[in-house]
Order: C-alpha cells, then structure tokens, then sequence
C-alpha cells in the first residue's frame, strides 16, 4: 500500500496466506481463514523493486490519498502490478490497516491522517474559506 498523508509512503510488504485453495470471500472476510505476513517473505532486492513499482503506479495513476497496489513477484524476483485499488478495505481484516499497523501507523491515526490529507486537498482547490 501506499499513503500520500502528507509525504508518499511506501508501506511494507503483505504476502496474505489463505486457509482456502482460493482467496475469495471466505478468506477475506472470516476471521482466521487467511492471515497476512509482513514484511512478505520475498528477498530484499523483490521487497525493494516491488515498492518501487507501488510507488511508480500510485504516482503515474495520479492517485490521492491511499492505494493498495496489489501484485505477484515473479520467480526472479520482478513484481507485476496486478490492480491499484484507491478504495481499499478499511476493516479490522484488511490488508492496507495491517500494512500501516506494521509501519507503526495505528489505525486511529491511519484515519485521522486519511481525513487531514483529503481536507487539505479540497482546500487547495477550492480555498480556505470552503471547508
């Protein structure tokens, strides 16, 4: 995932494990049916490139606020960007609220920070005054 409150932030890497032979609703959505790893168990320079390209498409994309880049990380070590999603789970279960926990970003402050960022944007376009 990736924060721009204020500053961009790259967050740590989240390799999700899944109970089920598919990660679907069920393994989303119930407690205990898949758990998050993180940092991803991948080695440094796979961890280094694949924040990178998180950082690349969130810029590219012109993405605000937060994004959960999603992707797989190839044999030798390339990541492929799979979806940007700008909307990500915002759950106890959720990737993007775990990813920040681990960069020491508690969930209270990860929306205070989400609400300041969005805030300061509407702000810059409209003004001062508007908010």
């Amino acid at each position: 995932g990736v924060l721009a409150t204020p500053e961009q932030q790259v967050l740590p890497t989240l390799e999700i494990v899944s109970e089920n032979p598919v990660y679907d609703y069920d393994a989303k959505y119930t407690e205990g049916r898949s758990h998050h790893i993180i940092p991803a168990r991948i080695r440094e320079d796979a961890r280094v490139a694949a924040s990178e390209a998180a950082a690349r498409a969130f810029t590219e994309l012109g993405c605000s606020g937060m994004a959960r880049v999603d992707m797989i990380v190839d044999a030798s070590g390339t990541p492929w960007v799979l979806e940007v999603n700008t909307v990500p789970g915002l759950t106890e279960l959720s990737l993007l609220p775990d990813a920040a926990r681990a960069a020491g970003i508690e969930f209270d402050a990860l929306c205070t920070r989400l609400v300041e960022h969005a805030v300061g944007r509407h702000r810059h376009r409209v003004g001062p005054t508007a908010v």
